[in-house]
């Protein structure tokens, strides 16, 4: 037999119910009591810094890396352009690149790299 079982078979008497109205009525005045706005003021405010400490720890201590590649192509009747500029947004500064880019026709057939 499980607890819900045993809590919806057990028939309590009035003492018991009375007594547990006298409990519940002793732990609400000391609730209220205990709960005043200073301390939900005060609670608030830890639980704001605890938040923002974390954040804060997540985005610039812990490392990460995010670059992004812009490029711009253009024909003219003298040649080719082709402008590529890295972007970093991550935390780490870039020490190595390496970029390869390929030319390919409309057809698919590589002309340079």
């Amino acid at each position: 037999m499980g607890l819900l079982e045993k809590v919806r078979s057990y028939t309590g008497t009035s003492d018991d119910s009375e007594t547990a109205h006298v409990i519940l009525e002793k732990i609400g005045e000391g609730a209220f009591n205990a709960i005043t706005p200073t301390r939900v003021l005060f609670a608030s405010t830890v639980s704001f810094l605890i938040a923002s400490i974390t954040l804060f720890a997540v985005v610039w201590i812990v490392p990460y890396d995010n670059v992004n590649m812009d490029v711009a192509y253009m024909q003219s009747a003298s040649g080719h352009v082709v402008l590529a500029e890295l972007d970093n947004k991550g935390s780490r500064a870039i020490e190595e690149i390496s970029v390869t880019m390929r030319l390919i026709d409309s057809s698919g057939v590589e002309k340079g790299r």
